[in-house]
């Protein structure tokens, strides 16, 4: 059981639009060509190995959806063990091309997830 590195890393914005051409315009991101059909404007980049979710809304909306993801080999191990150490987690929906994740918060609130995605980038 182990963390392979960030998968990505989600960024709450005023302005999408205004975001992804700074993002791809500048820092040279790849917009990836399917996002979930989420209530919420976003978009997804790839940046290198790694991606950059951007949502678009409240800089710091009240249900924290800004988080960070680690990707993991088996993300059943990590479920026994949060269950073992009774630490609460929300397993959501599989995503097709996102792979399988989980939600967990640390003790101030953040918001983690484990994300054990459907192509590992090794």
């Amino acid at each position: 059981m182990k963390i392979d590195g960030i998968h990505h890393v989600s960024l709450n914005v005023g302005d999408v639009d205004a975001a992804r051409q700074f993002y791809v315009g500048v820092l040279g991101f790849e917009v990836m060509p399917s996002r979930p059909d989420f209530d919420f404007d976003g978009a997804w980049l790839h940046a290198g190995r790694n991606q950059v979710h951007l949502i678009g809304g409240a800089v710091n909306p009240p249900d924290r959806r800004q988080h960070f993801a680690l990707q993991v080999d088996s993300l059943q191990e990590w479920m026994d063990h949060l269950t073992d150490l009774d630490v609460p987690f929300r397993h959501a929906a599989r995503i097709i091309g996102a792979g399988d994740q989980i939600f967990l918060n640390d003790p101030w609130g953040n918001r983690i997830e484990l994300n054990q995605p459907d192509v590992h980038y090794n």
